[in-house]
This record gives C-alpha cells, sequence and structure tokens, in this order.
C-alpha cells in the first residue's frame, strides 16, 4: 500500500496486494524472512536474500522488502532493526531504492553511514523503466571489528612495554616499566579460564619490578562470578572506558591540512610536553613514558608523533600507531588551560587523514566517558564497555 504512491500497483478482487516471492522464504535456502516486534507488539517484517534480482552478483546480500508500521516510525527502530540484520549476515550488500522515494533514500544512507563508519558506493540505475538508487557496503560483525580492535591495541602496548606476560591470545599482561598503575595493564579480552591463576601470575609478574597495575576488562565479560574473584584479589572497579572504531573515508579528511602541527618522532622531549598538565602528572614520569616511545621507534615500530603549537610552543599532543591497515589513537593532551578551544579536534583530524594517506582502513580508540562526544563528532562508534579494576594498596600514582 504504501508503495502505490511510487509505483503502479493494484488490489487483487480478494482485497490483497499478493506477493508471490513470499512463499519461497519458507523453502529457498537463501531467503530469510524476519517478523518485527517492539513491547511484544507486531511492529513490521524484513525480508533477506541473498542474491540481487537486479544484476548477476549471486554473493551479494539484499533486503527484498523492510516494513515498519507508521506508528513505530520516527523511534529509531528502523536504524536498530537494520543493523542487526547487516550484523547478522556478513559479507557485501546492496540497498535498493526508488529514486522518488527520498524519504526512503535518506534513512538507508544515513542507517548505513551509521553502521559502517563511511559513505556507501552509490549507483544510479533504470530497472524495468524505474530509476532506482542502490547503496553499496560491506558489512563486517562487531566480533570481526573486535578483533580488529584487539590487534591494534596489542600492537601500541607491545611497542611501548620492555615485556609482557601472555596467557593466551586475548589476555595479556602489558609492562612499560613506569611505576604508574595505568600503564601497566593486565587486558582481560575473552572470558577467562581459571582467573585466580590469571591474577597470582600477574600480580609476581608485576611485583617483580614492583609495579603496580590495574585490570581492564570488557563490561559484558564482568559477570558476577568474576567481581567476586577481582574483589578476592582485592582489586576493586575504580574506573571505566569506552573502546570505539571508525572505518576511514567518511571523515573525508585525507586532504586535512593544520601548519599549526607538526609531526615530532625525531624530537619527543617536545612532543611529551603537554602530556605532563593534561595527564596530571610530573614531568620525571613523563619522561619516562617519553622513552619508552623512543625506544619503540629505535625497535622500528610505526609510531607517529603529532603536537599542534601555538606561539611556537606546543600546546596539544597525539600519538598514532599503525599495523598493516589498522590504526590506533593514543595519548591525545591538551594543556588544561587550554582545553575545550577544539585544539584536539584539530590533531585528531591531522592523525585521521595521515592514516588515510597511508592507506589505513581502521582506527580505533579507548576513551574515558568525558571524551565521547569529540570522538563521536568524528566518526567513532562504541564498539563495547570497559571497567577497570585496581587494588587501591598498590596504587603509586596516576
Amino acid at each position: 500500500y504504501d508503495f502505490t504512491e511510487f509505483c503502479d500497483f493494484d488490489i487483487g478482487e480478494n482485497g490483497f496486494y499478493g506477493y508471490e516471492y513470499l512463499p519461497l522464504y519458507w523453502r529457498d535456502q537463501n531467503r530469510f524472512p524476519f517478523l518485527i516486534y517492539v513491547d511484544n507488539k507486531l511492529a513490521g517484517f524484513v525480508l533477506v536474500q541473498k542474491g540481487s534480482p537486479i544484476s548477476e552478483e549471486t554473493q551479494i546480500w539484499d533486503i527484498a522488502e523492510f516494513f515498519i508500521m507508521k506508528k513505530y516510525k520516527k523511534r529509531g527502530i528502523g536504524t536498530i532493526v537494520a543493523h542487526k540484520i547487516w550484523q547478522q549476515f556478513n559479507g557485501y550488500w546492496q540497498i535498493r531504492v526508488l529514486t522518488g522515494n527520498q524519504i526512503a533514500c535518506s534513512f538507508w544512507l544515513q542507517a548505513i553511514k551509521k553502521f559502517t563508519s563511511s559513505i556507501p558506493t552509490k549507483v544510479d540505475i533504470k530497472v524495468k523503466d524505474e530509476d532506482w538508487i542502490v547503496y553499496k557496503f560491506e558489512s563486517m560483525s562487531i566480533t570481526t571489528i573486535s578483533s580488529l580492535y584487539y590487534k591494534a591495541e596489542d600492537y601500541f602496548f607491545r611497542s611501548i612495554s620492555i615485556k609482557s606476560l601472555s596467557f593466551s591470545n586475548l589476555i595479556t599482561a602489558y609492562m612499560t616499566g613506569i611505576p604508574i598503575e595505568d600503564l601497566n595493564i593486565l587486558y582481560i579480552r575473552a572470558r577467562p579460564d581459571g582467573l585466580n591463576n590469571i591474577i597470582n601470575q600477574s600480580k609476581k609478574f608485576y611485583e617483580s619490578e614492583k609495579l603496580p597495575f590495574v585490570i581492564t576488562i570488557s563490561e559484558e565479560l564482568c559477570v558476577q562470578e568474576i567481581k567476586d574473584i577481582l574483589k578476592d584479589h582485592s582489586h576493586i572497579q575504580t574506573g571505566k572506558s569506552v573502546s570505539m572504531y571508525t572505518k576511514l573515508g567518511s571523515q573525508n579528511l585525507v586532504d586535512f591540512k593544520d601548519d599549526y602541527i607538526t609531526e615530532l618522532n625525531n624530537n619527543l622531549d617536545t612532543w611529551m610536553l603537554p602530556l605532563t598538565g593534561a595527564f596530571e602528572s610530573t614531568p620525571e614520569i613523563i619522561s619516562l613514558y617519553s622513552n619508552r616511545h623512543k625506544d619503540s621507534l629505535k625497535n622500528g615500530f610505526k609510531l607517529y608523533h603529532f603536537s599542534l603549537h601555538e606561539n611556537g610552543e606546543p600546546i596539544s599532543s597525539i600519538t598514532l600507531s599503525i599495523q598493516d591497515n589498522l590504526s590506533r589513537i593514543d595519548d591525545v593532551a591538551t594543556l588544561p588551560v587550554l582545553q575545550h578551544n577544539g585544539y584536539a579536534t584539530r590533531l585528531l583530524k591531522h592523525a585521521l587523514s595521515a592514516a588515510t594517506k597511508l592507506g589505513v582502513e581502521y582506527c580505533f580508540l579507548e576513551s574515558s566517558d568525558a571524551g565521547l562526544s569529540i570522538y563521536q563528532k568524528l566518526g567513532f562508534n562504541t564498539l563495547f564497555k570497559n571497567n577497570i579494576y585496581s587494588n587501591p594498596s598498590n596504587i603509586q600514582g596516576k
């Protein structure tokens, strides 16, 4: 009925429009029907098929029908449903929209951009004398993107660590040798078997150098059993963070240029100056941290250090690490008296532009709640949330 505004459909003598392909969704292994419920009330349906009805692409995913009742529209439900469908079926997708249906064109474009953090490929075609817009993009599951996040995270922390202790591919303790708990981290990225043993070995690992440490574990893994074990080891939750990602290209920053920003890989003593005040640390601690970065560069790790200058002085700094087609942002720091003036945003744009020029596809970072808005404005999406646990008796500083 809704499509009679755009298509020449007539109702049948029985009062139904009819849909000749509907029975196939219960027989054809390449067709998948879904019902949409809101508050236990039927609100719409989605029909998904593998293979394009408008081309010879047999492996592409296609939404044949997408319907939500008007009473449930303009509540974000359509976007949520679309994202769940795309997450369930990984691979290449096409979304077909009649050119005259501007509301649908706008909806699908925004939904895809939010899902992929990039602008989809757009193709204008004519099918049976009707003009269509086809959006094409690739869907990656949260699990796949998370694995890429862990890879970028591991690369950065190994680059600045003097040694590490791995319990599995997804559970690693990193030691920077700096007497600050936030710079010695046990990352638990998967449900741990034998958490008591992991914590005990990590304690010995860090105590061998008389270093404090924190345990960072994704929020979804923090079931009561895990919390009880952490409590038994005197680790209490002292913070939270948000793991984020963006697919480069959507920000249109490849040509971003800021004459006040310079790369300082050969002058980290200048790069480190904004970090002291921004991280409420001491020159001695930040100097040790800078030395870890110097060692990282000597060891061949791909780290890029940028600073923004005003009146010849560095006021904001950032680190970009790159491995293959992945990158990660760290050390976003602006002098406290100059914060909230857009300096960090300028640095972030510069770093993302540099990564794009180097052929990077994804960029990741770990944010505090306070920094979420700045990253979201630049196209970063939340991947998952983390809980941070510390042993108060071992804290030596920040």
